[in-house]
């Protein structure tokens, strides 16, 4: 007899949504967010820079809650950076990643990641979100990051990744503004563990970061600078595609890996 097992396609996104607002106009716009993930089918998606009722610049909105259910998903929210409200009845400000997904989250968590003193004295939290998904029966593990700024704690972060998962006897599927350009030691040492969506495609170097050229320029102006966002999968998957998406509704694209599970 045959292998009778089945597979399933998996699209997975990582999006750093600038909390909503959009390069070339400065306008809060989440619906044009939910309509990029929407238009480019990903089941799953990690976002980076999202806000839960954290300031004026993002109308103190739930921004996860509000992409969920413009979606229809279940979602995942992990704040690394928190400030307390002083107004009683409020909720503290929060700013952090968040995970959307088509299948159902099972279990989450937000882990702190390592920080590493600066001559400034001072570096945003961290932290990586972990959720397990149930895909049609199968369990796959799905993180989302967005490292630090230096390059020596962004180091300390990826070597814990491996520490912590490297092993992981189930699939994983890591997405994330990484911070770091794909020639980086850092980048380098998780691509002796994990797969990079884009490296079997020719498209390692397609940069995603969005810069002004001209920021009085009418329009503004802008260009494409360095790739910093990434997909990474373990050997339990099969990666089948990947995609740079060029919409701009942040200050970067969005990018994705197409996977293959057998259930």
């Amino acid at each position: 007899m045959g292998d009778l097992r089945t597979a399933v396609t998996i699209k997975v996104m990582s999006f750093n949504i600038y909390h909503g607002e959009g390069l070339l106009d400065g306008k809060l716009d989440l619906q044009r967010i939910a309509e990029v993930v929407r238009e480019s089918g990903a089941d799953v998606i990690g976002m980076q820079e999202v806000d839960k009722h954290f300031s004026e610049r993002s109308d103190y909105e739930d921004q996860g809650k509000r992409l969920a259910e413009s979606l229809s998903m279940d979602y995942a929210y992990g704040a690394n950076l928190k400030l307390e409200t002083s107004s009683t009845g409020e909720p503290d400000r929060e700013y952090g990643t968040l995970i959307l997904s088509r299948y159902p989250i099972v279990s989450r968590r937000n882990r702190a990641l390592p920080q590493v003193d600066s001559e400034e004295g001072y570096n945003e939290p961290r932290g990586l979100l972990e959720t397990h998904l149930n895909i049609e029966g199968q369990r796959v593990v799905f993180l989302n990051t967005h490292l630090g700024l230096n390059e020596v704690e962004r180091n300390a972060q990826v070597n814990w990744i491996i520490q912590q998962y490297g092993d992981c006897p189930e699939p994983i599927l890591l997405a994330g503004d990484f911070n770091a350009e794909p020639s980086s030691p850092e980048i380098r040492r998780l691509k002796e563990v994990f797969q990079d969506a884009f490296e079997p495609f020719g498209l390692q170097d397609e940069p995603t970061l969005l810069e002004y050229k001209d920021i009085h320029a009418e329009p503004a102006e802008y260009h494409l600078t360095k790739r910093i966002d990434y997909v990474f999968s373990s050997g339990q998957v099969q990666l089948i595609g990947a995609e740079r998406i060029n919409c701009v509704v942040s200050d970067h694209l969005p990018v994705t890996g197409i996977y293959r599970l057998q259930l």
